[in-house]
């Protein structure tokens, strides 16, 4: 998997190009850990080119959230395919993560 960042303002956006597994797993990681020691705590996942997310992907989501929301952020998903969505909405992890149809919806959220 390949991992892009972008800052826009206070916004990080992490976008995200192949599958979320457990081979991906470490590199993504890295990414939440680096901007939490950076106290950027307001984080878009851009996963417009993610078709799979396995569970241990999802969990770096999931156990993220903590620390992201005790500095004071929060993480938004934005612009899912289908596959994607459809895992997202049959656990629903709606309750947990907000998701957008697009990436500027996900950044105007935070205002």
């Amino acid at each position: 998997m390949q991992i892009n960042i972008e800052q826009k303002a206070d916004i990080c956006i992490i976008k995200c190009i192949g599958n979320i597994d457990s081979d991906a797993y470490s590199g993504l990681k890295e990414v939440f850990d680096k901007l939490m020691r950076e106290k950027k705590y307001k984080i878009v996942v851009d996963l417009s080119d993610v078709n799979f997310i396995s569970s241990t992907g999802w969990g770096i989501f999931i156990g993220s959230l903590q620390k992201i929301r005790s500095g004071g952020g929060d993480l938004r998903l934005a612009a899912m395919t289908e596959e994607v969505e459809n895992i997202y909405n049959m656990v629903n992890f709606g309750e947990l993560l907000l998701s957008y149809d697009t990436i500027e919806e996900a950044i105007d959220s935070f205002k």
